[in-house]
């Protein structure tokens, strides 16, 4: 391949906050002279945004297992233990900066391979259902993943998954070490097969424990380079081209256009209907919000929302229903992998509630469902 500089394709970003631009940056082009995909790998920052979430079940999942106390820090910032209420970033970002000393170097590589597709939202099932693991991967690059970029740079050979991991604070390393980690667990989950990067690259020291750097080749399954301008993953494109298992095109695209949807930080649309609804797609994940936490997540206060519903004589259980129903009923009829528990937590609730659910829209078990709606 030769080492001058060509145009790169970036792939398109498709509804979900992102610019996909990419600035060429002469800088770099000594030092990815072997790699031509890599000279444009200067990117410019997106806007943060300020929105209310709540802070991501894994990354609590991961804490836990590290058994270090990170419910007093969420005290101090008034979140609570459980941290079933929102937060505000601005919250999540301190919180995460209170903890990070007391965190393992290797928590962000831990809490990277527990990741799965699903725990990414609406992009994340989309990215599930894709054709094959580069469509996933683009699908992917829309989201933010614990506040970080991932951008990605084609060639006719190779691709590149550039990370930018928030500048020089306390735990921009393990967030970077998160990302990458978790783009490989989530290309082993739809494959089903370990996918090798062909180069890693972080911008960051080498490892400062054996441990550590343990954890780094057991990850990614060959050295990694540290100290380098830019955190980068570079895959040869054919394996790229690996299929997804339980592939579903009409869910992959259902998914990513409910994800348009997201009316979040935009006004009040006239109609309330359309914009509780793609609020609902959008948060309705393990849990189901409550009227108050919705209308924060849609950027409105309560009694504008409560207001606009009732001119509307739009009831919020019944469209929390109908969300719910229309999810379940395309999971069920495409999506032979997913037990009924998945499915149950991907509408936003649990196992039995989910069962007396569908015998109240179809009158049929989840099994008998399933072999009803098999297309």
């Amino acid at each position: 391949m030769s080492s001058e500089f060509h145009p790169i394709t970036a792939f398109p970003f498709e509804g979900v906050g992102h610019t996909g631009e990419f600035l060429p940056c002469a800088a770099d082009a000594e030092w990815c002279s072997s790699r031509p995909i890599l000279n444009p790998a200067c990117m410019r920052r997106v806007r943060m945004s300020f929105r209310h979430r709540r802070i991501p079940a894994v990354l609590v999942a991961a804490l836990r297992h590290t058994r270090i106390d990170f419910a007093s820090p969420a005290r101090r910032l008034g979140l609570e233990p459980g941290f079933r209420e929102l937060a505000t970033e601005v919250q999540i970002e301190k919180w995460l900066a209170l903890i990070a000393p007391s965190l393992p170097s290797e928590f962000g590589l831990m809490l990277g391979a527990q990741v799965r597709a699903e725990s990414l939202g609406l992009i994340g099932l989309a990215a599930r259902f894709s054709q094959n693991l580069a469509d996933a991967l683009r699908r992917l690059a829309q989201l933010t993943l614990l506040g970080d970029e991932l951008r990605i740079l084609r060639d006719e050979r190779e691709t590149a998954l550039v990370i930018h991991s928030g500048g020089d604070v306390p735990f921009a390393r393990k967030k970077a070490d998160a990302i990458a980690a978790s783009v490989l667990a989530i290309a082993q989950q739809l494959t089903g097969s370990r996918v090798a990067p062909a180069m890693v690259a972080f911008a960051f020291p080498p490892p400062d424990t054996i441990r550590y750097r343990d954890q780094y080749r057991a990850t990614f399954g060959h050295p990694v380079l540290f100290d380098e301008r830019i955190t980068v993953m570079v895959f040869a494109n054919t394996d790229l081209e690996k299929l997804v298992i339980g592939a579903s095109p009409e869910l992959a695209e259902t998914f990513a256009r409910h994800a348009a949807e997201d009316p979040i930080g935009l006004r009040l649309p006239d109609d309330v209907v359309t914009a509780v609804r793609a609020a609902l797609r959008v948060h309705m994940f393990e849990s189901t919000p409550l009227f108050s936490e919705l209308a924060l997540l849609m950027g409105v206060s309560e009694s504008q929302l409560r207001a606009r519903c009732h001119e509307n004589e739009v009831r919020y259980p019944a469209l929390v229903e109908e969300v719910r129903r229309e999810r379940a009923l395309l999971l069920l009829r495409h999506s032979p992998t997913y037990t009924n528990a998945e499915i149950a937590s991907l509408v936003g609730t649990t196992d039995e509630p989910f069962r007396i659910a569908l015998r109240r829209w179809l009158g049929l078990s989840p099994d008998e469902a399933r072999r009803a709606l098999r297309p």
